[in-house]
């Protein structure tokens, strides 16, 4: 094997998916040193840009969905299908492996992610090996992301698809109708690997306390008992811990342009107190580089948990979406990690005080870690 081509989210704007792609191609390349390994990005993408993609308005009527799923299908089928398809066949056809993933590529955002796969499909070669790999898979589609998601799936070999948690095999069963998806563990795990970071022996005069945020809008549309102002009241109630406590704090996201408008929002409470900063990350080494500068996280976005636990550092959560209840699990920290519901009551405190006390489990940690690599070598090999 000589080349290597990763198709994933390499230049999203949620940064989560970059160190995704960062993960991959550095444990292929631990494995195979010699191997070419190329990424290319599955929106075609070049550079992440921070803040620039748009967003769509998703309280938008039905109707006025309908209309923009209605004008993707005819841009693609009429106009970009074509391109997409030349642009991944021109790669594929080079390569010797391709590995498509990681990151929630299989979920229907007014068909957005499953029509690229449905003319990704048609860029693949019966030549060339295709591995789908650390993929999350949701628990619905609409019937028409449905049927452009299982026309890229009988593309892939029953043992050649690999999802990241439990939940995504069941999805994968009852949304693609793929019987034999294979669970692995996020690829994030081995980040700290890939972008290492050495302490200082010099003990911090000050306790640094990372708060990672969520936009609202998402939460609240998973979660229709929240609101915006509830959310707000929160994390001032959590700011305002920690510095009653002496840490200070630092207000960053995973780099989602939606994310960074809800924490300017926060932030603008805060922008004259020396003990809150605002750190903004525009690629995957600067927001390793911000988690792991700090002593605990507080966090909404699995990443962003990852990345934390990655460089060993303890952190409360939230289990709003079963991906993240499924990554609590398996790092033998789910009683750090609350139920959405509970964020209008004071109890996350204690929550905070007992995870502080209770270091990561460096052995479970380092298996972990482990099964990343070892998770490539039925198909590496």
């Amino acid at each position: 094997m000589k080349k290597v081509l990763i198709i994933g989210e390499k230049y999203s704007d949620n940064l989560g998916d970059p160190i995704i792609a960062d993960c991959i191609s550095f444990a292929i390349r631990r494995h195979l040193p010699d191997v070419d390994v190329k990424t290319a990005d599955f929106s075609m993408r070049t550079s992440i840009s921070i803040g620039a993609q748009p967003r769509s308005d998703n309280s938008t009527q039905s109707m006025n969905v309908l209309y923009r799923r209605f004008k993707r299908l005819i841009g693609w089928f009429l106009f970009r299908g074509k391109k997409y398809v030349c642009h991944f066949k021109q790669k594929v056809d080079s390569s010797d492996l391709v590995i498509i993933g990681g990151g929630q590529l299989f979920l229907d955002t007014e068909l957005n992610f499953p029509i690229k796969l449905f003319f990704l499909q048609r860029a693949l070669s019966d030549k060339v090996p295709s591995v789908v790999y650390a993929c999350g898979v949701a628990k619905s589609a609409s019937f028409l992301g449905k049927v452009l998601m299982r026309a890229f799936a009988k593309k892939i070999r029953a043992e050649s698809f690999y999802v990241r948690d439990a939940q995504s095999v069941f999805n994968a069963a009852s949304v693609l109708k793929f019987k034999t998806a294979n669970p692995i563990v996020d690829p994030a795990f081995i980040v700290s690997d890939v972008f290492p970071v050495k302490k200082s022996d010099i003990a911090a005069e000050r306790t640094v306390v990372g708060i990672n945020v969520m936009d609202a809008g998402t939460l609240c549309r998973i979660h229709r008992t929240l609101s915006q102002d509830m959310l707000e009241v929160f994390w001032h109630k959590v700011i305002s811990y920690f510095i009653s406590k002496g840490f200070d704090v630092v207000l960053h996201t995973n780099g989602a342009k939606e994310d960074n408008d809800f924490l300017n929002e926060i932030y603008a409470n805060y922008v004259s107190d020396t003990r809150v900063s605002l750190a903004v990350p525009t690629n995957s080494e600067e927001l390793c580089s911000i988690i792991s500068s700090c002593d605990f996280l507080v966090a909404f976005r699995l990443h962003a948990q990852i990345i934390a636990y990655s460089y060993g550092i303890q952190t409360i959560g939230f289990a709003w979406d079963s991906k993240v209840r499924s990554f609590s699990e398996i790092i033998g920290r789910e009683n750090f990690f609350l139920d959405i519901d509970l964020i209008r009551h004071e109890m996350f405190k204690e929550v905070i005080c007992e995870s502080m006390q209770t270091p990561i489990n460096v052995e479970l940690q380092n298996m972990l870690k482990r099964k990343v690599y070892d998770s490539m070598l039925s198909f590496l090999n």
